[in-house]
């Protein structure tokens, strides 16, 4: 859907085999939650002290991490967040650092914007926005899209700042590290993106509505159209047979485009497990339909 970097699908989630360890949280909600594959099962600190807030993650051996995605966070428009990849256990050997980031970044273009909309000066979403869209925080790691340099690393520390969050604690839902996979050739023309409303609607016979609502989440279609065989049969027709329509993927539209990168992101699951066709001599298509997790 976008123009300036091919789309990411990322699988699987090495957060999921790590530990998890650092920062000060909670005994009823600790940092192991982010691990787990229930957004609403959170980890949340006993206070907002940026010591108390730090997560380490150890993945056992040197893994390929492209993206890191932190869900389902109560992290405030001033909140900042830095991510640091190391090649050892102990932590001293350092491959990457992001600085600080903004977890909620620009969305919208000042001049689109009125002059007393409480987000002029800096774009990010209205406050009235917050805990209505996905609270989602994502940061690439070194180069992303086709010849993605993913960083190897040993351990991961994510440090968050957000001292005067009203909330008196950091909320993290969930992790999301992994490995791409990248097209050589982006996806058709053609690929959507919608919103899904399961809530049911119903008709009394006076003629008013009753509602039962819902969550609503994002539903991506994609096609690629010309894979080459590795692409089509190692990548994508395995991730189709290791994930199947239950394991969590990470799905970044664009990555070359961040001022709506969170808008055109999700971690969510195959909906459709669709057949690998190879239409000519040598070039293979396929589609993706990806379902948001909430």
């Amino acid at each position: 859907m976008g123009t300036d970097s091919n789309c990411l699908l990322l699988y699987p989630n090495n957060v999921v085999t790590a530990t998890i360890s650092g920062g000060n949280w909670q005994p009823s909600w600790p940092i192991a939650n982010i691990a787990t594959r229930f957004n609403n099962q959170v980890a949340r600190s006993v206070d907002c002290q940026p010591i108390n807030t730090i997560i380490n993650i150890n993945f056992g051996s040197l893994v390929y991490n492209t993206a890191v995605a932190l869900l389902n966070h109560n992290l405030t428009l001033q909140a900042q967040a830095r991510v640091l990849l190391y090649k050892d256990a102990a932590m001293s050997q350092l491959a990457f650092d992001s600085g600080f980031n903004d977890v909620w970044p620009r969305w919208f273009d000042t001049m689109g914007l009125r002059w007393a909309d409480s987000n002029f000066w800096y774009g990010r979403i209205p406050a009235k926005w917050q805990g209505k869209v996905p609270a989602l925080f994502l940061q690439l790691l070194n180069t992303a899209g086709f010849n993605a340099n993913a960083t190897s690393s040993w351990t991961c520390q994510i440090q968050i700042s957000d001292p005067n969050n009203p909330a008196g604690y950091i909320q993290i839902g969930r992790a999301f590290m992994g490995e791409d996979f990248t097209p050589q050739i982006n996806m058709e023309y053609g690929a959507s993106v919608q919103i899904v409303d399961p809530s049911k609607v119903e008709r009394a016979l006076s003629g008013t509505k009753w509602f039962n609502q819902k969550p609503r989440y994002r539903k991506f279609i994609v096609e690629f159209k010309y894979l080459s065989k590795d692409e089509a049969v190692n990548s994508l027709l395995i991730t189709d047979l290791l994930a199947g329509l239950t394991d969590d993927v990470l799905y970044v539209d664009n990555p070359g485009d961040p001022r709506f990168l969170q808008q055109m992101s999700c971690v969510g699951t195959l909906s459709e497990l669709d057949p690998l066709a190879e239409w000519m001599i040598g070039q293979y298509s396929k589609g993706l339909q990806i379902e948001e997790s909430l």
